[in-house]
Parts: C-alpha cells; sequence; structure tokens
C-alpha cells in the first residue's frame, strides 16, 4: 500500500495546521492567579487620599496668640504668590521655617487652600512638609483670601 505524494502532503499540512492552534486556558488561568494576587495585596480598608473639601467662603480667622495654639492649622497660597499661616503673611522661605518651628502636639489638622491659578505643584509641597512633620491629616481646599 503506498501512498500517494498528494496525500502525504496532504497530511503534512493537516498536521501544521493542527499543530498551530493554541490553547487560551493557560493565559486566562494566568490573568486570575493575578488578579487574585493583587487584590489581596492591596489594602481596600485604609485609602491613601486627600480631603477635597469645597465649602462657601469663610471669614478669616483672626491671628493666634503665641501661646493660645491652634487646632487646625490654615495656611493659603494665592495666586500673586503671597503665603498666609493662620492669617499671617510670609515669603515661602519663611513659611517653612515657621512650619518647620511650630509644636504640632496639639494640632489635630492642616488645610492647605489654595486660589484657582496656583501651581499644584505648591500646594502638595505644602502637604509634603505638614506630612513630613508628622501631621497625617491635611485637606486641600480653596482659599478664601486673607488680603
Amino acid at each position: 500500500m503506498s501512498l500517494a505524494p498528494d496525500a502525504i502532503e496532504l497530511g503534512l499540512a493537516r498536521r501544521k495546521r493542527s499543530a498551530a492552534k493554541l490553547s487560551l486556558t493557560p493565559l486566562v488561568d494566568c490573568v486570575f492567579i493575578l488578579l487574585i494576587f493583587f487584590m489581596l495585596q492591596s489594602n481596600l480598608l485604609q485609602p491613601h487620599s486627600m480631603n477635597l473639601q469645597q465649602t462657601k467662603k469663610e471669614p478669616p480667622p483672626t491671628e493666634v496668640a503665641a501661646n493660645d495654639r491652634p487646632t487646625i492649622l490654615y495656611v493659603e497660597l494665592q495666586a500673586d504668590g503671597s503665603l498666609w499661616l493662620d492669617g499671617a503673611r510670609h515669603t515661602p522661605d519663611s513659611l517653612r521655617a515657621a512650619v518647620r518651628a511650630l509644636d504640632l502636639t496639639n494640632v489635630k489638622s492642616a488645610i492647605v487652600a489654595a486660589d484657582p491659578g496656583v501651581p499644584l505643584q505648591r500646594a502638595v509641597d505644602m502637604i509634603d512638609l505638614f506630612t513630613a512633620r508628622g501631621l497625617t491629616s491635611v485637606s486641600l481646599r480653596e482659599a478664601r483670601q486673607f488680603k
């Protein structure tokens, strides 16, 4: 029993086609394993986020006496470049020095308020300054203008 050359070529072509089929089952299994891994690694109970509060304009707070520490610090960044800490105007360097010199034991939180024209990086730098000092509750909101 001899096979014709056409039959041999036809058999090889069938084998090549069947060998070219790929199974997607292992790929789907890997995707599910990665999904489960990342779900277990994420911490959904304590999201790392900032409070973005938009409230109506309030009157500016009065200046605080040196011995009467506030429980909430208010920093305002204005579009004209002026910086305010609890009603007192500062330069960028003096504001950083004032925040570093503060005793934050009685401070519960800080509010960083920025005008719409203020670059976001300036607000983030101020938030980083407070978090570096150990203050974990820092909010970002619209400025209410001490001027």
